[in-house]
């Protein structure tokens, strides 16, 4: 054993809690706010006035038709893009919610959800 491996009397941590100055603790970063239902406290920065910031959306990247009226040729925008589909009567895979809450989600290909063809 080595010469410091014995725990001494008075030398723990509850020997020395009570010779804790707990007067000069830092101040705290938060805010006191009053409010009707009753007081709350709040970091500064979340009082601070919100910069708006806006996204803008790039284009669609040109793709070569491979069905309905253009097949073979380039759409190069989002509006062509969407006149091409409705055009065509045509849906984006992933974008046919309407359809999906239109029928509760019971469709001829997902026999599961109780599909009737006759009613």
């Amino acid at each position: 054993m080595s010469k410091g491996s014995k725990r001494r009397p008075g030398q723990g941590f509850s020997d020395k809690f009570d010779k804790i100055d707990w007067s000069n603790k830092p101040k705290s970063k938060l805010v006191e706010i009053k409010t009707a239902t009753g007081t709350r406290y709040v970091h500064p920065d979340s009082l601070k006035p919100k910069t708006k910031t806006y996204h803008i959306m790039p284009d669609i990247e040109p793709y070569k038709v491979v069905a309905g009226d253009r097949a073979g040729e380039y759409i190069t925008s989002r509006s062509e893009h969407r006149e091409y589909l409705r055009r065509n009567d045509f849906v984006e895979v992933g974008n046919e919610k309407d359809y999906f809450f239109k029928n509760e989600g019971k469709s001829e290909y997902n026999p599961t959800k109780g599909w009737d063809k006759n009613g």
